[in-house]
Parts: C-alpha cells; structure tokens; sequence
C-alpha cells in the first residue's frame, strides 16, 4: 500500500511536468562514466524491473529486503548500490528495494527543504487523508516500501484517486489515463500479476489466512473499521492483529508477506 502512494507521488511530478516517466532516475551513484544503471528509468523502478539485484525472499532474515529496512541506516542508498544483473526493462523482480529508490529520487527533484512536507502538500492534504503520516530513515528519505501509516478511511481515499483516474472534487491531480498506465502489467511479471507498483493479482504462496481475507473484502463494511493500519503487517495501533484489518489491506492493495521467490 505504501508503493501505492510512491507511485502517486511520481505521478503527481509528471503531472506539473516536472518530469517524465522515461527519464533517467537522478541517482548520483549511477552518475559514474559508463556505469549502465543510468539507463534505469522512473517506469523500470514502477514496475521493478530495473535489473537490479534484489532479495525480497521475505523468509530470510538477512535477505535484502529486511536488511534494508533494519540494518543500514539509509535504504536507498543501500538499494541503489546494487550491481545490474538483467538490461534495464528486461526482467521483473519484486523489489521493495525500487520504491525506496523511487522516494530518493523524489527528494532529489523536489529539493530537501520541500521533500519532508511534499507527501503532505502534494497529495495527502488534497484527498483530505489527515491521518497519514509517511516514516523516514535515518538518512531523512522516506522509506516508500513500507512505512506508511494511515486510517482505514484515508487508505480508502487514496483507493477512491486511483478509481477516479487520479481526479479528486473535480481537481485532476494524476494525469489523465495515469489508471489505465499502472494497471497495464509489466513486461515479464509472472502471470501479468504487476503493473506500476499496484497488484493485478494475488500471487500463489499467500498464507491460507490471508486468502480467507481477500474473500472477506466484498462484505467488509469499512465505515465499522477502526483504528490506524499499517502496510504490510496489518496491525492496529494497540498492536492487534484483525482479520478485518488484514482484509481491508489486501483489498485496498497490500503486497503480500513473502515475494514466493519471485
């Protein structure tokens, strides 16, 4: 879900014009002379399919994906340092590593003293998400992956933009056929499962639990739904694990717990 408001994000840059979704990604680490990262893209890293080496396998506790997040004190740097194993386009593999690349990239347009309140003015302000609230790491960047939190009501919100086609109270604030784009599936993800960090399908390997969750959604009554959910783990501020929060996750979009090797 937090993927989900990073894309928004790049989004609403192409949408001022700030830029476009076939520039080069401005990573001072790819700037190096023939280094071929500088060929990646904004869509490679949408559709995590830039070619960089990355370990999601959530299983393993010193894979990337969990060391990034617990044991480095700056995740995109730590994605970014990454060698190109595939050409830029060529392969698709889950990377959380991608979307805190992407929030990097933002900081680096939007300049540092409007990267911390961007989010805010950007997009949550103008969807009226009061609640959300987007956790940096020590470096002071964003950690896009997973480090967002917000009420059950405003991950509607942000659900509502994207039915919309990123218009809100009649203000376009995606651009126009921005849905249609990220629901479009990326080159190579298995079974046309991926689009621009949004799901298109559920991935086999979801624990049975969560399958049940995904069953739920068409009868959750969401004005019921209490208290913050955080990405990723659905739990609530107290700490209580909810089958009713696990269900709004999946259907507002939640990755899944492990990548299943994929």
């Amino acid at each position: 879900m937090t993927k989900s408001a990073i894309s928004a994000l790049v989004d609403v840059l192409v949408q001022e014009g700030r830029i476009s979704l076939d520039d080069p990604a401005p990573i001072p680490q790819w700037q190096g002379p023939g280094d071929p990262r500088r060929r990646i893209t904004f869509d490679h890293l949408l559709r995590i399919s830039s070619g960089l080496q990355f370990n999601e396998d959530q299983s393993d506790p010193l894979a990337d994906g969990t060391y990034m997040l617990l044991g480095v004190p700056d995740a995109a740097a730590y994605a970014a340092a990454k060698p190109l194993v595939a050409d830029p386009g060529e392969r698709w593999r889950y990377s959380s590593g991608s979307t805190n690349i992407l929030a990097y990239a933002i900081r680096r347009i939007v300049g540092e003293s409007r990267y911390l309140d961007f989010p805010r003015r950007a997009l949550f302000d103008r969807l009226r998400m009061a609640s959300a609230v987007l956790e940096t790491d020590a470096a002071g960047t964003f950690v896009g992956s997973s480090f967002m939190y917000a009420s059950a009501r405003d991950w509607a919100r942000l659900g509502l933009l994207f039915l919309y086609d990123g218009v809100w109270s009649s203000q376009r604030i995606l651009p126009e056929g921005w849905v249609a784009s990220a629901l479009s599936p990326a080159p190579n993800a298995p079974d046309r499962q991926y689009g621009a960090h949004v799901w298109l399908r559920i991935p086999p390997g979801i624990p049975v639990r969560r399958r049940s969750a995904v069953a739920a959604c068409r009868r959750l009554p969401l004005h019921r739904t209490r208290g913050a959910v955080r990405d990723r783990h659905a739990v609530s501020r107290a700490g209580a694990r909810s089958t009713r929060i696990d269900a709004l996750s999946l259907c507002l979009g939640s990755p899944p717990l492990r990548s299943s090797g994929i």
